[in-house]
């Protein structure tokens, strides 16, 4: 295990990755360590209290200068180069947004606007609790910084005076302000340059786990020096910074499930993942996470990018006793279903050119062998279900996935992840007798055509 040391690369976060100095052969006396070490301290107690002592600084330079060759002028330059940009953890300037922390208390939480998700798949492609949100450009375009992913929820807020239900996927993040509950969307994904990455050998119990550690860290401070001599991986360390909390996350997270920060990694029954990277440059940094052989990177690169208003005219309702155009899935023993009224369809138009629909029954996503499948559901012991060919990634994001993909979420969204995730497009037909007009559709006889051409909304058939 490498034994921590006392600088810039622990901290959690690295500034300006191509940084250089040039290197002195001089033989420097303990005085010159000692006027370093008074400047940096002066100079770091305008932002933190709990400034480390000489002894400490010394000591630490004596071994990084033996096992690594690093000079005197590369060690105070890195604690220069910290200082120069102190600023970006401790302030909120211009780099930062309101994402970053929006609280410790969940039924407290502050959203200053609804948060978008139009461009880069998020919550289509299946983002997990557990994982781990890269970014690589937090502030001013040069800092890192690392968070965990808690989870995908749809909650009610008030925003601006206005109360609102929407779907987010909210973050646990040390930041200046602590230990705090964030939020990623694509607005913050596009602002610091997002990358996802995914333990690569493990399940979801560990993941959630690892979530469970740093959701049970929130509301502690933060801090660029204290304790940073003491690699304490517990839940009782007193402070955290960004990619030690995410680091102690998954080394006390086991594949049963279970938070065990007292096991050595030495222990044979030791089954944590270790995301620091082995290199010449110690410390648990953002930019070592990123690069750890224990993660691969998740591309969430939409196949399609739809604005499509499906549902516009059309009211929704979870009540089932209502007649309404559309009842929204009620997730029910890991079942759900989507079910039209009032003359309304949901119609299947596959990849080699036909259409298809269940007069009889409803669209549902059910539970099945570990995974989730999408069908017709007839809900008749006459009329089987008919299994919807998805594309094949699917069938791996949402194997032994345990949150269910469609649960409270609008119309709107359904629809749009109908058209992510199949080989099919799925339209809202309005008609009056639909298996009529499907045959004069089959026959040639009729086209389908949006009620509002553009928005691509509701389609109706019109005589060719």
């Amino acid at each position: 295990m490498k034994r921590p040391i006392l600088i810039l690369i622990i901290l959690c976060l690295s500034f300006f990755n191509d940084y250089s100095v040039q290197a002195s052969e001089e033989n420097y006396k303990e005085s010159d360590i000692y006027q370093s070490y008074n400047k940096i301290s002066e100079q770091f107690s305008s932002i933190e209290d709990d400034i480390f002592s000489f002894e400490d600084f010394q000591k630490e330079y004596e071994y990084v200068n033996k096992a690594y060759e690093v000079s005197l002028d590369e060690y105070i330059a890195s604690y220069q180069r910290l200082l120069d940009d102190s600023t970006l953890l401790h302030s909120r300037g211009a780099g930062y947004h309101w994402s970053y922390n929006i609280g410790t208390n969940i039924n407290n939480l502050t959203f200053e606007a609804l948060p978008l998700y139009t461009r880069n798949g998020f919550l289509e492609n299946g983002l997990r609790p557990g994982d781990i949100i890269f970014e690589n450009n937090r502030a001013f375009g040069v800092a890192h910084h690392v968070a965990i992913v808690e989870g995908i929820y749809t909650e009610s807020h008030t925003i601006n005076g206005i109360k609102e239900t929407f779907t987010y996927i909210r973050l646990i993040e040390a930041m200046a302000d602590g230990v705090v509950y964030g939020l990623l969307d694509d607005e913050r994904a596009d602002r610091t340059g997002v990358t996802v990455l995914r333990p690569k050998d493990t399940n979801n119990r560990q993941m959630n786990a690892a979530v469970a550690f740093a959701r049970s860290q929130i509301g502690k401070p933060y801090s660029l020096f204290s304790s940073l001599l003491d690699r304490d991986r517990s839940s009782g360390r007193k402070d955290w910074y960004c990619s030690m909390l995410v680091w102690a996350a998954y080394m006390n997270a086991t594949v049963e499930g279970n938070v065990r920060p007292n096991i050595s990694e030495d222990d044979p029954n030791f089954t944590g993942i270790d995301l620091e990277t082995t290199s010449t440059m110690p410390g648990v940094t953002p930019k070592e996470i990123k690069d750890s052989s224990a993660l691969k990177e998740i591309s969430f690169e939409k196949r399609l990018d739809t604005k499509k208003d499906f549902t516009k005219g059309l009211t929704e309702s979870r009540d089932n006793a209502l007649k309404t155009d559309i009842v929204l899935p009620l997730a029910i023993n890991a079942y759900s279903y989507m079910q039209m009224n009032n003359n309304y369809f949901v119609v299947e138009k596959t990849k080699d050119g036909n259409y298809d629909y269940a007069s009889t029954g409803y669209l549902g996503l059910h539970a099945r062998n570990g995974g989730y499948v999408l069908e017709w559901w007839s809900g008749r012991t006459n009329i089987p279900n008919r299994e919807i060919e998805m594309i094949p990634t699917y069938a791996s994001t949402y194997k032994d996935y345990p949150y269910h993909p469609w649960k409270d979420r609008d119309g709107n969204y359904i629809m749009s992840w109908l058209n992510y995730w199949s080989t099919s497009e799925f339209l809202i037909v309005e008609s009056s007798n639909i298996g009529v007009e499907m045959n004069k559709l089959a026959n040639g006889e009729m086209n389908l055509v949006p009620v509002t051409e553009g928005e691509g909304t509701y389609n109706v058939f019109k005589p060719k």
